[in-house]
């Protein structure tokens, strides 16, 4: 049985992810610019300085979901009873995330101007960066390998997530949401035609 956590806890939890909730909200209905402090905390019901307390800045707010995102796909790795391989797993996670986004054109859009907002793709390297790190340690480990000196592993690791990053980038340039998901698994499976082990 899970242990369920502290009435504070849960209450943080809720209190977070309302702002969550609501930042979307505003920022698919009106878009990231315009969107701003005060109107979250308005429709999240609580005061601003409540917002600044969970999130420093908007942007931290508008990267919840990619963080979010993130974690799942480290859970999914790391889970003791995954059959697929570590290339596998990627390949499915791009194809959700990629499907999701492609399908709903508020998220679409949201995504969109994310990704026209050199600020918050500032940011984004860095979430990147978390992503790569990760494939390149289960990639080693995958091979049996040490992941300090496993090149291979490392280069594999960019190329996929830089790759992903390139050309989901390049349809929301296009603002063409229907070629979101056959871009970002070409990606994969190139790298698995020409640089899997």
């Amino acid at each position: 049985m899970t242990e369920r956590l502290p009435l504070r806890q849960r209450k943080a939890e809720r209190t977070r992810n309302d702002i969550i909730r609501s930042a979307m909200t505003l920022f698919e209905r009106q878009g990231y610019v315009e969107t701003t402090l005060n109107q979250i905390a308005d429709l999240a019901e609580i005061h601003k300085q409540t917002v600044l307390r969970y999130f420093a800045t908007k942007e931290d707010i508008a990267l919840a979901l990619h963080l979010a995102t993130l974690e799942q796909f480290r859970d999914a790795l790391e889970r003791p009873d995954r059959v697929v391989s570590v290339l596998e797993s990627w390949r499915e996670h791009v194809v959700k995330w990629s499907r999701r986004i492609g399908a709903n054109p508020r998220q679409f859009q949201f995504g969109r101007s994310l990704a026209l907002n050199d600020r918050i793709m500032g940011h984004m390297l860095l979430v990147e960066r978390r992503y790569e790190a990760m494939l390149a340690e289960a990639f080693s480990r995958e091979a049996g390998l040490d992941p300090e000196t496993d090149l291979h592993s490392k280069l594999l690791a960019v190329m996929l997530v830089a790759g992903n990053f390139s050309v989901s980038s390049e349809c929301y340039r296009r603002d063409d949401a229907g070629a979101l998901e056959s871009a970002c698994t070409a990606v994969v499976d190139h790298a698995a035609a020409h640089f899997s082990r």
